[in-house]
């Protein structure tokens, strides 16, 4: 099948289970039974058990010093991913339809002698109008380019919220539900599940911090919509 065509069907399915790729909280399923996990350095992680699978999910909360703007040109560089991003080894944009719709593959570095893995998600990110708050929405993709060396993680779903608060600064919220594949550890996984997201924002709250993400401003269009950075 030709690459175009196939990402063609694929936006086609994504829009037709919109639910499903729109979800965590995921649909029909109770915000709730959520246990604190952790909480440092201003970071604060639940998780809880998901019918069905054998990982738990996890939410982070955490308040970003630094604009809208910023805190989002930081998540969508994906050529910094190994500068934040926990265990991230590299990623880079294989698809692009338009600001906000892409394709991300992702190398995930795990410790030896445990075999790394790679992901392909589908990145949505939109803005609501009125209250500024922005999402973006990683659905897996996992057949969206050939297999390599790695173990390829077939399901993961994750939220982010981007709340802009009246000081200036940002209130994120991030949900995740993701099987690493493979025969690992469940105490391994459960365990990573509470670091990621505490190095992660951890590491997000140093990155806005730099020039080339401190300056940044987003770009509208005429009825508001959320078209990019200015510059760009």
């Amino acid at each position: 099948m030709k690459p175009l065509r196939f990402f063609q069907i694929l936006y086609l399915s994504s829009v037709l289970v919109g639910c499903f790729l729109a979800s965590y909280p995921i649909p029909g399923m109770a915000d709730t039974g959520w246990q604190l996990a952790k909480e440092k350095d201003g970071i604060t992680v639940h998780t809880r058990d998901v019918d069905g699978s054998p990982v738990k999910q996890f939410k982070a909360f955490t308040n970003v010093s630094a604009s809208l703007a910023s805190v989002l040109a930081v998540m969508l560089d994906s050529d910094a991913c190994s500068e934040w991003i926990y265990r991230c080894k590299d990623a880079n944009v294989i698809k692009q339809r338009k600001f906000g719709d892409s394709y991300v593959y992702r190398i995930i570095d795990l410790p030896w002698p445990v075999t790394d893995r790679d992901i392909v998600m589908h990145k949505l990110v939109t803005q609501d109008p009125v209250t500024k708050t922005v999402t973006i929405k990683n659905t897996s993709a996992p057949d969206a380019v050939p297999r390599k060396k790695y173990v390829r993680i077939e399901v993961s779903e994750s939220l982010y919220t981007l709340e802009p608060l009246s000081d200036g600064s940002v209130k994120l919220t991030w949900t995740q539900l993701a099987d690493p594949a493979g025969s690992l550890p469940k105490a391994l996984v459960n365990s990573m599940i509470v670091t990621s997201p505490l190095s992660t924002l951890k590491n997000l709250r140093t990155m806005v911090k730099k020039p080339e993400y401190k300056n940044a401003k987003l770009s509208h269009d005429d009825q508001g919509v959320l078209t990019g950075f200015a510059g760009e």
